[in-house]
């Protein structure tokens, strides 16, 4: 079943939970329809189902209903780029399930904890919290959570520029989703592993390595195409618009400014289907830069402002700082070079801003973790040195 299959069955099953006769079934089907909400690029959505959620949960005491509502509000938060929001709800979850000795609902929080520090570039947080997940999941046996783990390591490696550890994660992770039948987690694995070889082909390309970095291009395109194809057989909107932008982004890459034209429009015309601010902004700041490349430069002029407008309204900083950038760049190349320096200084601001707003989130993040998670018998010792 697609993706929006899922979601219209969830709906669809409502109907026949009215909230005075079967307040937990209907509380849990919302929390389930919240979440897949999420990964179908619908985190508003999935917000209004994990409030009527939460609603039910608290007026009838149900713990472990509002523990999973807190669960797909976490994700959905995390879909948003709201990583505080997030991980204020993986803690809130945590402890839900904690109290009923749910410890793979808890190793799932960790993997969304997970993912948020890897957003705050505390990559020593994002580790020691998956290395305990993979400890939870073999013990438990339980696959999804094992792949997840695994295909957030590989990412946590690929920060720290670890590649072949992490192509080792990846591969585990997507073997593990493949054997056990949870195709809609394919796409990111498989896309996430498009982006290690495309990291690779960055360090190539600083090694003077020309030929070499175009080569790991194209294996990154052939890896995102496979991304893609799981997508498409999911027929999950989101992940077929990220996909797709994703390709456009490194046939860029390899100067091919027509095909990369091509798809990221494709992408943001999705992306404003779907209504997803990240998508949209995406795809206007990489038009931008394709315009750019093509020497079109008051298309790309366009694009880049239509990217700061968004990400501004959306709370997408640290995208509007790329857009101030690239805008930057684009008026050198025009010789407005008042309006490029005024650009410039806007994106420094930017930067020193979220960089300063990451360090506190940190400090924060970190307090958080000592508190909690020293109540995980798989965590136990992992955060001495944090």
């Amino acid at each position: 079943m697609s993706s929006l299959g899922r979601i219209a069955t969830l709906i669809d099953a409502l109907v026949s939970q009215p909230a005075h006769e079967q307040p937990r079934d209907r509380a849990r089907t919302l929390a389930h329809l919240a979440m897949e909400y999420a990964y179908a690029g619908l985190p508003l959505d999935g917000l209004s189902a994990v409030k009527e959620a939460l609603s039910l949960a608290n007026a009838h005491g149900l713990t472990f209903e509002r523990a999973e509502a807190l669960a797909s509000a976490a994700m959905c938060h995390h879909m948003r780029v709201d990583h505080m929001m997030s991980i204020a709800c993986v803690f809130d979850a945590y402890q839900g399930f904690a109290a009923l000795n749910e410890y793979g609902r808890m190793g799932h929080q960790l993997i969304t904890l997970a993912a948020a520090c890897r957003d705050l570039q505390a990559h020593d947080l994002a580790e020691a919290a998956v290395r305990g997940c993979l400890t939870i999941a073999e013990q438990i046996n339980d696959k999804l959570l094992e792949a997840r783990s695994h295909n957030v390591l590989g990412l946590t490696l690929t920060d720290s520029q670890r590649f072949d550890e992490a192509e080792r994660e990846f591969v585990l992770s997507r073997d593990c989703l493949i054997t056990h039948g949870e195709l809609i987690h394919v796409p990111k694995v498989t896309a996430n592993i498009g982006v290690l070889f495309q990291r690779r082909a960055e360090a190539a390309l600083s090694a003077g390595d020309k030929a070499g970095s175009e080569r790991l291009l194209k294996q990154a395109i052939d890896h995102i195409r496979e991304g893609l194809q799981a997508a498409l057989s999911d027929d999950n909107k989101f992940e077929i618009a990220d996909k797709t932008g994703s390709i456009g982004q490194y046939y860029f890459l390899l100067n091919d400014f027509a095909t990369a034209r091509i798809l990221v429009t494709q992408s943001l015309e999705m992306g404003l289907d779907l209504k997803h601010a990240r998508l949209i902004v995406d795809g206007q700041l990489w038009l931008g830069q394709i315009e750019s490349g093509a020497k079109q430069f008051l298309l790309a002029e366009t694009h880049l402002r239509a990217a700061i407008d968004r990400a501004r309204q959306a709370g997408l900083r640290s995208l509007q700082q790329a857009a101030h950038e690239k805008l930057s760049l684009c008026y050198l190349a025009m010789e407005r070079n008042e309006d490029a320096a005024a650009q410039a200084a806007l994106s420094v601001d930017l930067r020193m801003s979220f960089n300063q707003a990451n360090v506190e989130a940190q400090r924060e993040l970190r307090m958080m973790w000592h508190e909690h998670l020293s109540h995980h018998p798989m965590m136990r010792g992992k955060d001495k040195n944090v």
